[in-house]
């Protein structure tokens, strides 16, 4: 009788990233934040979980702190979990073997995975929204609020232009820095840095564009967007719109233009979140569907550790 093939957790130097993304590309639940590329960059260092020969692998993004190991979320990478090649359920036999030799850190899982056992750590389930785009744009259209919709009229009478791929993702970056930098810590830390060069990759890759609204009176930029785009599934990973570009309504006009733009294909464009209810109230007027994934924490510091981390 064949032995069941091991789980193994790999230093970063010991990944052999290649075979890594083979298996995340035939896996059926293969999401672009596992690519090790993407990963290079959002949580430099990373190691990884390994069953078999590749069958199946879990990323961990990991810091140390007073010496001590942990994994954690980094910003832009919405969702980790299992990536298998045959599909297989193996989400509690990973979290077991990560289990055994971890003490503290929160790991968020992907949509297709097991709720962990609770005898380990807690775990709470995550807001996600994304939106089919298998149908005519006049059907998606029809889903929208009559919020979205009269905001796209007042965006339609501006007379605003799109352009694809003609905005640097520094650019971008700088956008969303300043227009959210006030409510978002993690935009002034090198956790947006590494979003940012996340993003370059992806576009080298051509696994990604970007997109700018142009007011058409003066061409100036009003909003811009980084998009993700792997195995049928648009990323919204970065967006933010300018103070005029906000009282124009330019960021349901480049939603809308998106949405439009990848109408009748088997996609979905995933905006990543959000459990911000203000953020997801807005993604909502879209007409999007929830697909909620488990977030993981362990804390099995010892005492009083423990209890200061709670």
């Amino acid at each position: 009788m064949a032995s069941t093939p091991a789980i193994v957790r790999l230093p970063h130097t010991a990944i052999d990233q290649q075979r890594w993304d083979a298996c995340v590309q035939a896996a059926p639940n293969g999401l672009l934040y596992s690519l090790s590329g993407y990963l290079n960059h959002i949580s430099p260092g990373w190691q990884g979980l390994v069953y078999g020969d590749y069958e199946a692998v879990m990323p961990l993004p990991m810091k140390r702190k007073w010496g001590m190991p942990y994994v954690w979320q980094p910003w832009g990478l919405a969702q980790g979990g299992v990536s298998s090649k045959n599909g297989q359920m193996l989400t509690p036999a990973f979290i077991a073997a990560l289990g055994s030799s971890l003490r503290y850190g929160t790991l968020d899982l992907n949509e297709t995975d097991q709720l962990p056992d609770t005898s380990m750590g807690t775990c709470q389930l995550r807001t996600n929204l994304v939106l089919p785009l298998d149908r005519p744009y006049t059907e998606i259209a029809a889903g929208y609020t009559d919020d979205a919709k009269k905001n796209l009229r007042r965006a339609d009478r501006q007379h605003l232009q799109e352009v694809f791929n003609d905005v640097p993702v520094a650019v971008v970056a700088r956008l969303y820095k300043t227009q959210y930098g006030a409510v978002n810590a993690a935009a002034h830390s090198q956790q947006l840095e590494a979003l940012a060069g996340a993003g370059e990759w992806l576009l080298q890759q051509g696994l990604g564009f970007t997109i700018g609204i142009h007011a058409s009176d003066d061409n100036e930029l009003l909003a811009a967007a980084l998009f993700g785009y792997y195995k049928h599934r648009l990323y919204y990973l970065l967006g933010a719109p300018t103070q005029r570009g906000r009282q124009q309504q330019a960021v349901y006009f480049l939603l809308d233009t998106v949405i439009q733009q990848y109408a009748q294909q088997a996609m979905l464009l995933d905006f990543e979140g959000s459990d911000i209810e203000t953020v997801a109230a807005f993604y909502r007027r879209f007409g999007p569907v929830n697909r909620p994934y488990p977030s993981w924490h362990i804390n099995q510091l010892p005492w009083p550790l423990r209890w200061l981390k709670k």
